[in-house]
């Protein structure tokens, strides 16, 4: 409970300085944690990411990852068995502390798997997307969601639209966008710019006045094509 601790999120809030990024971002103590050490995973692409509507409107939207390779390389009923353990650190110590994100019973392995269905005012189903990028997924989703539901952008320009993130100490925008074309201003604000390829895979379908149309993103090699029995949109590994 102590990451939900009101005088814990005071102090947390205090550190962020709306006009200036920070040089560093120091994890956090919350009350009665015991001491962690950080230290990275071992994630390895894998995943891919689909949406399916039939013409009752019932949707599927699924994210499905089996890590490296063909995954753990284990077959069981005639799948092939993920190997999500590689999403934690399996150094259990560090600095004679206990590594946070380490190997434990009852533990559920990162995940920023996002697939996401949006529903309007009365209820109907109205948008459904995902998208492959390992932690960067819940940022792809996200500006998607933004381009469509605040920008009003038709699915695929939304998809299309530049992609930014912060990972590796860094705000990281997209090559070749404007917002690559922008980066030296962006670091007045005190954070360090990254122009790199943030790669993406998102796809969904949208509800329009002409019936649901699909959308893939160009970035990747998926592909949205209709069939008289519905809208299918896939995105390969």
């Amino acid at each position: 409970m102590g990451l939900i601790d009101p005088d814990y999120l005071k102090s947390r809030a205090k550190l962020i300085n709306p006009a200036k990024a920070r040089n560093n971002y120091e994890a956090g103590h919350p009350p009665a944690a015991a001491p962690r050490t950080a230290a990275l995973s071992g994630e390895v692409s894998g995943t891919t990411h689909f949406v399916a509507v039939d013409p009752d409107g019932s949707i599927a939207t699924m994210t499905s990852t089996v890590e490296g390779i063909f995954g753990s390389q284990l077959i069981a009923g005639g799948f092939i068995l993920n190997n999500e353990l590689t999403d934690f650190t399996f150094a259990p110590e560090e600095n004679g502390a206990p590594v946070a994100n380490r190997v434990e019973a009852g533990k559920r392995p990162l995940s920023s798997m996002s697939p996401t269905l949006v529903f309007d005012q009365n209820g109907r189903k109205v948008l459904a997307l995902g998208s492959a990028g390992g932690k960067r997924i819940i940022m792809h989703v996200t500006k998607t969601l933004i381009g469509v539901m605040d920008f009003g952008l038709p699915l695929d320009q939304a998809i299309a639209l530049p992609n930014i993130y912060f990972g590796r100490g860094k705000l990281q925008v997209e090559e070749g966008t404007p917002l690559a074309a922008i980066a030296d201003t962006l670091t007045q604000y005190g954070q360090e710019v990254d122009v790199t390829d943030l790669g993406s895979k998102v796809n969904g379908a949208q509800w329009t006045d002409d019936g649901w149309r699909g959308a893939a993103d160009p970035r990747g090699e998926g592909n949205a094509r209709s069939e008289p029995v519905g809208v299918q949109v896939r995105s390969t590994p």
